[in-house]
């Protein structure tokens, strides 16, 4: 569930057949699930910034507030084109801590 928080009780029981050879139905994977403390939650999805476009507006954003500018006149956006797969609608998080979000391209994926 750490690795992977979109895993549904289905893919669990069929992990745990084929790893561990344990045969359990899905029904008890979510009741365990539960007792561990993973809770189910609708995915939240965030804007897709690559590492090397991040650096830069950081740095600028520091510099403005060092001079002490109060953002009142200043928008900031970034336009980029991905292909990613679909993330799914459902995801688990642990109790008491926030829901991880996906990333979400700003296109939709395109075939040529």
């Amino acid at each position: 569930m750490q690795r992977n928080d979109e895993l549904s009780s289905i893919e669990l029981s069929r992990i745990l057949l084929a790893r561990c050879d344990i045969e359990v139905s899905h029904q008890t994977v979510r009741q365990v699930r539960k007792k561990l403390g993973w809770r189910w939650c609708g995915t939240k999805y965030c804007q897709l910034v690559k590492d090397v476009n991040k650096r830069k507006p950081m740095e600028d954003c520091l510099k403005v507030l060092s001079d002490g500018d109060d953002f009142a006149e200043v928008r900031f956006s970034d336009e980029c084109s991905v292909n990613i797969e679909h993330s799914t609608r459902r995801s688990f998080h642990k109790v008491g801590e926030p829901c991880h979000p996906k990333g979400k391209p700003e296109h939709p994926l395109e075939v040529s």
